[in-house]
C-alpha cells in the first residue's frame, strides 16, 4: 500500500493538471476511492494551484491598472505642459513688443518651471517619484533666484535668498531622507518626520539669525497668558511639544509592531 501510495503520489501533480495518460488516470482514481491520505494530498495540491492562479491573477490585474494609471498620468503631464507654455508664449511675445528684453522672460518661466516640478513631474516619472520631484524642485528653484538676482541687481540679494533658502531644502531633503532610507515601519518614520517638522518650526527663525550673523533669541513659553507679545512663543512651544510627543509615540508604536511582527 505505501509503494503504492508513493507512486501515485508522484503522478498526483501529473493528475491535477490533466496531462497524465488514461491508464494512468484511472489507476489514480480508483486509489483516490481507496485512500484517504492521497485524497487529501490531491486537495492540498489542488488548492495551492488555486492560489497560484489567484496570486498571478492579482498580479495580472495591478499590472493593467498601472499601466492605464501611468497613461492617464502622461496624459495629463503633457496637457498640464501644454497649459504652462501658453504664460511662457505670452511673456515672450510682450517682452519682444515692448522692448523691454528678456528679463520678465525668464522670471516667468523659471517660476514656471519650479511649479511644473511639483505638478508634471510626479506625473510624468515612473519610478522614483519623490527623488526626481524634489531634485526637480531644488534645481528650478535655484535657477528662478539667480533669473530675479540677475533682473533686480540688488545688493546682497544672493546672500539673503541663500540664507533663508538653505533651511528649507535641509528640512525637504531631510524629510525624504527619513522617509526612504529607514529601514523601519511607516508609523516610525512618520514619527521621526514629525519630530523633525516640530523642531524646523521652533528653531527655523533663529536658524536663519545664525546664518545671518544676527542675535539669536529663543521664543518664550507663557502658556496661561495669550496676548500680542506671547502668542509667537506660545504657538511655536506648542506645536514644538505637540509634534515632538505625536512623533515619539508614533515612533515607539512603530518599532513595537516591528518588534511583534519579526517574533
Amino acid at each position: 500500500m505505501m509503494n503504492n501510495c508513493d507512486i501515485i503520489k508522484d503522478l498526483l501533480p501529473l493528475y491535477a493538471d490533466d496531462v497524465c495518460s488514461p491508464s494512468s488516470r484511472e489507476m489514480i482514481e480508483t486509489h483516490l476511492r481507496e485512500c484517504t491520505d492521497c485524497a487529501k494530498v490531491l486537495k492540498r495540491l489542488k488548492d495551492c494551484e488555486i492560489e497560484a492562479t489567484i496570486e498571478t491573477e492579482k498580479e495580472e490585474v495591478i499590472r493593467h491598472q498601472a499601466k492605464f494609471f501611468r497613461k492617464k498620468s502622461t496624459i495629463a503631464g503633457l496637457i498640464i505642459s501644454a497649459i504652462f507654455v501658453i504664460p511662457v508664449l505670452v511673456c515672450l511675445i510682450v517682452n519682444l513688443a515692448t522692448g523691454h528684453g528678456l528679463d520678465w522672460f525668464f522670471i516667468v518661466l523659471t517660476a514656471l518651471l519650479v511649479a511644473a516640478s511639483l505638478i508634471i513631474v510626479p506625473l510624468m516619472v515612473e519610478k522614483k517619484k519623490g527623488l526626481w520631484t524634489i531634485s526637480a524642485f531644488t534645481g528650478s528653484y535655484a535657477l528662478m533666484m539667480l533669473s530675479i538676482g540677475l533682473y533686480v541687481k540688488e545688493p546682497g540679494f544672493f546672500e539673503t535668498t541663500f540664507i533663508i533658502s538653505l533651511p528649507l531644502f535641509v528640512y525637504l531633503w531631510a524629510l525624504f531622507s527619513l522617509i526612504r532610507f529607514p529601514k523601519c515601519r511607516g508609523l516610525a518614520k512618520a514619527g521621526f518626520c514629525l519630530i523633525l517638522t516640530g523642531i524646523y518650526i521652533f528653531a527655523i527663525v533663529n536658524i536663519i539669525a545664525f546664518l545671518a550673523g544676527a542675535v539669536i533669541s529663543w521664543p518664550e513659553f507663557h502658556p496661561m497668558i495669550w496676548n500680542y507679545n506671547t502668542i509667537d512663543g506660545n504657538v511655536k512651544w506648542t506645536a514644538f511639544l505637540f509634534l515632538l510627543l505625536l512623533g515619539i509615540v508614533f515612533v515607539i508604536i512603530g518599532f513595537i509592531k516591528k518588534g511583534r511582527k519579526e517574533k
